[in-house]
């Protein structure tokens, strides 16, 4: 049997652990997101730049 103190500790650390792996979850969303806009941004520039061209 562990001590309350043990379990507390245990849960404590499990608890970070889940904290933890969301922060990382929301990163990468954050990240992956940024991704998406900096793709979009270029296909916007890269058209507006083919509309010059053919005018």
């Amino acid at each position: 049997m562990i001590s309350n103190e043990e379990f507390r500790a245990r849960i404590h650390i499990m608890v970070d652990d889940i904290e933890s792996s969301h922060r990382i979850r929301q990163l990468h969303a954050l990240i992956y997101r940024m991704h998406e806009l900096d793709v979009a941004d270029r296909l916007r520039t890269e058209s507006t730049e083919i509309d010059v061209k053919k005018c």
